[in-house]
């Protein structure tokens, strides 16, 4: 861009607004130079200064992974039958996943566009299974209120009636005691996160599950963001606690983001369930009109094969010594910063990670301050609203 045009000539290009199509194309340097301006305003997060939203890894997997984004761009995950390829690629990477969180052999998933598409198939799948199997009219959901907003999201778009229970106030963990006496008759579904967002802690998964499995009901755990971290951090030898399909038989179904710290691109989670029978009740068939059969294993019914293609390239290029590699680091990053930390007089940290998520917060320290002087500086460290009893925080993802 710099050698193209100097600054007034960026400015000058995102002046312009695109309120209506041109009436004659645009030409490709033209197009080039507006969308090279606009991004002149975002972060640079290559820099690895940006703690949030973005999680780059070393340029080759980068490379791979878009070249394979862009060979699949134009396929079409609608109709596996047109593009068997996507489907290949998919069955891949979710019995990779599936693996990864020792799901049972019977088990079974599908990628999505993302966390939120992922816990909104496993909300759908509840409540078609509490009204099919259950029985229940008015199907409800327990869940910490450290939950990401998602599952809120999911319940207002399903009609499903959703309890938020508060979490210890000490260890910001789930508090399974509470999630007991939050049961009643219509509830189909309890849910753990593994890590929370907020204070990058694993709720109690295993006591959360089992109570699932004595009132039987369904458990989903909610592993975005920590469900690839913490297996790599066990095989380091880190004490990450229980969580998997493996871990805790009350567990009915999990979700994993992999343009997190799979180091894919956008979009790619996966959703898994324990068992096919289970998975059912996520499909969504319709057949009643002068059409094609519809037949959407989740949310999406067109949709590009590149984010699929990317995530398969990424994680075998990478490969388990890679990602053993880079969870070391990340592991070793989570551990120097937090100690930094709580080095600091004036601040301290909500508390101990469990994964590579950290939160800190101060009694003295204006917090908002403190992010907005980093980030005149380059730094992006996310501000979080105080909440009930839980203190405002800044948010650091390693």
């Amino acid at each position: 861009l710099a050698q193209a045009c100097d600054f007034s000539t960026v400015i000058l290009a995102v002046m312009v607004k695109h309120k209506q199509m041109p009436e004659d194309g645009l030409g490709s340097f033209s197009i080039n130079m507006f969308l090279n301006a606009v991004r002149t305003f975002d972060m640079d997060y290559k820099a690895g200064q940006v703690f949030a939203y973005v999680y780059p890894t070393e340029k080759g997997a980068e490379a791979v992974a878009k070249k394979a984004y862009m060979s699949f761009i134009t396929e079409n995950g609608l109709d596996f039958t047109v593009f068997p390829s996507v489907l290949r690629c998919e069955n891949e990477v979710v019995s990779m996943m599936a693996a990864l969180l020792r799901c049972p052999p019977e088990g079974t998933g599908n990628m999505t566009s993302g966390g939120t598409e992922s816990v909104f198939l496993a909300m759908k799948t509840a409540r078609d299974w509490a009204r099919s199997v259950k029985g229940i009219d008015r199907p409800e959901v327990v869940v910490p209120d450290t939950a990401h907003s998602c599952f809120f999201k999911a319940a207002h778009l399903l009609d499903l009636n959703i309890t938020a229970v508060p979490v210890n106030s000490s260890t910001h963990k789930a508090d399974v005691a509470a999630m007991e006496r939050a049961c009643n008759a219509n509830t189909c579904l309890l849910v753990g996160s593994a890590v929370s967002y907020p204070q990058g802690v694993l709720d109690p998964i295993k006591e959360i599950s089992s109570l699932a499995q004595e009132r039987g009901i369904l458990c989903h755990v909610d592993g975005c963001i920590g469900g690839f971290v913490l297996p790599h951090f066990r095989q380091l030898g880190r004490d990450v606690g229980e969580f998997d399909f493996a871990d805790c038989p009350g567990v009915t179904s999990m979700s994993v983001d992999l343009h997190k710290y799979a180091f894919c691109l956008k979009n790619a989670s996966v959703v898994l369930y324990r068992s096919k029978e289970l998975r059912q009740f996520q499909i969504y068939t319709h057949s009643s009109w002068s059409g094609y059969t519809m037949v959407n294993a989740t949310m999406q019914s067109t949709k590009t094969g590149g984010p699929i293609a990317a995530a398969w390239a990424t994680i075998n290029y990478i490969g388990q010594k890679g990602y053993l590699a880079l969870m070391k680091d990340i592991a070793a990053g989570t551990d120097l910063i937090s100690s930094g930390i709580s080095e600091i007089e004036g601040l301290r940290l909500v508390a101990k990670p469990d994964s590579n998520l950290i939160a800190f917060t101060s009694d003295t320290v204006p917090l908002w301050h403190l992010a907005d002087e980093m980030r005149s500086r380059g730094w992006f460290i996310q501000p979080q609203l105080s909440f009930k009893k839980i203190p405002a925080t800044l948010h650091i993802s390693v």
